[in-house]
C-alpha cells in the first residue's frame, strides 16, 4: 500500500539517512517532494530557480534518474541559450519546468525497498545497461536474485546519468561515454561488496 501526498512522515517510523528518509517499518526508502514542490512554486520562474530545486534533490544512488536528467539537460539548455539568471523563463524552457514540477508531485513518496533479498538467494547477478542520446546518455545496475525453489527478483541497485558535452558529439562516441560509467558503477558496486556470485549448499 503506497502513501498518499499527504501523508505525515511520522518521527517515530520516518528517520533520515544519509539525507534520505527511511521507512523503519516497511524497510524501504522513501523520497518525498512536497516540501520541495511547494519550495519550487515560491520561487521566481528563473534559471536561478531551476538551479536552486536541482540542488536540493539529493539522490546519491540515482533511483531518481530520469527525474533529475530532465533537470540537467534543461539548465544545459538555458546556459547555451545565455539567459539571464534572474529574467522569467518563457515558452518552451517554461513548459519544461511546469513539467518537471508536475512530475514532483506525481512521483511524491516514492519508495525503495532497503534490502536486496526477500531470503538467502542461490544465485546472485548484477546486469547493467547504458544508453545514449542527443541530449544526455546514462548507465544502470539491477541485482537479480534467483531462489532455491526458483523464484527471480530484480531490483535496482543504482544508476548514472550525465548531459551530453555542449560541444555536438556522435550517438557511438556518447555510447562509449555511457558504457564508460556504467562500467565505473560496476566496479564501485563491487568495491562495496555486491557483485555476482553463485552459493552452493
Amino acid at each position: 500500500m503506497g502513501l498518499s501526498a499527504n501523508t505525515p512522515l511520522d518521527e517515530d517510523i520516518f528517520v533520515k539517512v544519509l539525507g534520505m528518509n527511511w521507512n523503519t517499518l516497511d524497510d524501504e526508502i522513501i523520497f518525498s517532494f512536497t516540501e520541495l514542490y511547494n519550495y519550487a512554486n515560491s520561487l521566481p520562474l528563473t534559471k536561478r530557480s531551476v538551479l536552486k530545486v536541482t540542488a536540493k534533490i539529493y539522490d546519491p544512488m540515482g533511483f531518481l534518474t530520469p527525474l533529475t536528467v530532465k533537470m540537467k539537460i534543461l539548465f544545459q539548455e538555458l546556459c547555451i541559450e545565455k539567459t539571464i539568471w534572474d529574467i522569467e523563463l518563457r515558452g518552451e524552457s517554461l513548459r519544461k519546468w511546469k513539467s518537471f514540477l508536475q512530475d514532483l508531485i506525481l512521483i511524491d513518496c516514492y519508495r525503495i525497498p532497503r534490502c536486496y533479498f526477500a531470503r538467502q538467494p542461490v544465485d546472485i547477478q548484477l546486469p547493467g545497461f547504458s544508453d545514449a542520446s542527443e541530449r544526455a546518455y546514462a548507465a544502470v545496475v539491477y541485482i537479480r536474485s534467483t531462489y532455491s525453489d526458483g523464484q527471480v527478483e530484480v531490483r535496482l541497485v543504482a544508476s548514472k546519468s550525465r548531459v551530453a558535452p555542449i560541444k555536438r558529439q556522435t550517438i557511438p562516441r556518447l555510447e562509449l561515454l555511457g558504457a564508460l560509467i556504467l562500467a565505473r558503477l560496476v566496479n564501485k558496486l563491487k568495491s562495496l561488496g555486491i557483485e555476482s556470485h553463485t552459493l552452493l549448499d
